[in-house]
């Protein structure tokens, strides 16, 4: 699989805003080599700067909204702090869209209080969950595959 990062991603600002983290790195990951190379190429390029105007849609919805065939989706999110890192590795073998897809269904559960917690108020974030113990068999029951590691600065990592 290959990946890219230096795409920010909500992540990157709600999880230092709202945990305190001090920092968060997103990669994500496409099992196409030639889509990774298309993206890195129009990023080194600076297509997502200069591109952003009307005449410029064909072209951005062609290289970001195109499904293709379909592949294993793959996103990694790493936080350290205070000298600790944790990383989340979660993959879709159905691909991007269902992985969207499932994303919004937990999303809307949880926003209802479908979840088995009471329905917040006001404004929060993925990561804010009541329940995160639950989080990898409600994903599991949608195919999707959460893996986390946890390491403590000194070299050593933990699945957990």
């Amino acid at each position: 699989m290959c990946s890219t990062s230096g795409v920010k991603a909500p992540e990157q600002f709600t999880l230092p805003l709202t945990l305190g983290t001090s920092t968060a790195v997103t990669r994500i990951g496409f099992s196409s080599a030639a889509s990774t190379s298309a993206l890195l190429a129009a990023k080194r390029l600076g297509f997502f700067r200069w591109g952003r105007g009307e005449r410029f849609t064909g072209v951005r919805r062609s290289l970001l909204y195109a499904p293709g065939d379909g592949g294993t989706a793959a996103v990694t999110i790493q936080v350290t702090h205070e000298g600790r890192t944790m990383t989340a590795t979660v993959t879709d073998p159905a691909g991007q869209a269902h992985l969207t897809a499932v994303g919004g269904a937990l999303a809307l559960a949880r926003v209802l209080g479908a979840d088995g917690a009471p329905a917040p108020t006001g404004v929060t974030f993925p990561e804010q969950t009541p329940l995160p113990n639950d989080l990898a068999e409600r994903l599991a029951e949608y195919g999707v595959r959460l893996e986390t590691t946890a390491a403590s600065g000194t070299g050593e990592d933990r699945a957990a």
